[in-house]
């Protein structure tokens, strides 16, 4: 008799091929417990006094520079700006008017080499130390709730690249562009060889403002190639077509400077036309 056959193993063998499915693996357990806000020192003080010590470091006396870096790590930077403090502040409450004394803003950010417009996109360990606000608004959820309204309802910010006020809303949800109420922003150098593509990219850049719609000021700094009406025109005719959410103060300065027929001439700062004037003086007596 031919032996009995056994039935088949119902246990599956592994392959040679196939791989053991990997363990998942354990999440890893913080070695310092969380702790109640509640037990907190710092909130155990009324919001007042909070709030007191929230204006020291959220709040700055000088304009705040916005620009967009598109880095790996950083999107935008920002900067304190580094000019005289009544030449700085484009918009404070006491001075409705813009002061263009002084425009350049170049030296307010620190940038890729001194022969580019690029910012660093990098911090430097010593400007890592200086982020006072910005360390304290990740320290805890409970303070970005009860400071990131102040942030921006309560500074004037700067933006001296056109680009930062694209991007801008790619990255800021529309509720935090609506809390901006002090802007400045520069148009782009205008020129006749680029001038339909600068057009076209300055209506982007109006577009764009539009998203801010909490602005209580807004000043736009218009540079045009030679200062020369025409191209002051078309930077204004994209403004006038979109219907921002407040009036916006105009200063133009022209990007390639031209000597006047007649004289030396300055423009007349509106905050400080005695100055202005002054200095006027002072080159003809040169």
């Amino acid at each position: 008799m031919g032996k009995r056959k056994h039935p088949a193993s119902t246990k599956s063998k592994t392959s040679k091929h196939e791989e053991p499915t990997p363990k998942a693996k354990k999440r890893k357990v913080q070695s310092k417990p969380m702790h109640n806000q509640g037990r907190s020192l710092f909130f155990r003080l009324p919001q007042e006094i909070r709030d007191m010590i929230y204006k020291e470091i959220f709040i700055f006396p000088e304009t705040v520079h916005i620009a967009w870096v598109g880095g790996r790590k950083y999107k935008f930077r920002s900067f304190l700006c580094k000019l005289p403090m009544e030449a700085q502040l484009e918009y404070d409450r006491v001075h409705p008017l813009p002061c263009i004394c002084s425009k350049d803003h170049f030296a307010c950010s620190p940038r890729a080499h001194s022969r580019t417009f690029s910012v660093k996109s990098t911090r430097t360990p010593a400007e890592t130390r200086k982020l006072r606000a910005m360390s304290m608004l990740q320290s805890c959820k409970r303070i970005y709730t009860e400071t990131i309204e102040m942030l921006y309802t309560q500074n004037n910010f700067y933006i001296s690249n056109p680009r930062t006020a694209l991007e801008l809303p790619k990255y800021m949800p529309q509720s935090r562009l609506s809390l901006f109420r002090h802007l400045a922003v520069e148009s782009p150098p205008w020129g006749d060889l680029m001038a339909s593509r600068i057009i076209e990219r300055w209506k982007e850049v109006v577009d764009a403002l539009r998203m801010f719609n909490g602005l209580q000021t807004l000043w736009i700094l218009l540079r045009p190639a030679f200062g020369l009406n025409v191209e002051i025109q078309d930077l204004m005719g994209r403004i006038d077509e979109g219907a921002l959410a407040v009036r916006p103060r105009i200063t133009t300065d022209a990007f390639i400077k031209m000597a006047p027929a007649q004289g030396s001439k300055r423009e007349i700062c509106p905050r400080h036309p005695d100055k202005t004037h002054a200095h006027a003086r002072f080159l003809n007596t040169v």
